[in-house]
């Protein structure tokens, strides 16, 4: 089983300064730790993921 954070864009000052980013990837690693969702099994959550790519494949 594995829990999963939402992650839309990254923020772009992120990708300049470490710190920053290794705060933000802490606190996200924190809200999946702690998280009260359900857990998602990994054979679901990795077809969900081909879903994904096979959809943005086929619309290239």
């Amino acid at each position: 089983m594995i829990k999963v954070a939402k992650v839309e864009s990254l923020p772009t000052e992120l990708l300049h300064d470490t710190e920053p980013y290794n705060e933000w990837f802490c606190a996200k690693v924190n809200e999946a730790l702690h998280s009260t969702k359900p857990l998602i099994p990994h054979e679901q959550a990795m077809d969900d993921i081909q879903k994904i790519i096979d959809r943005k494949r086929n619309n290239d």
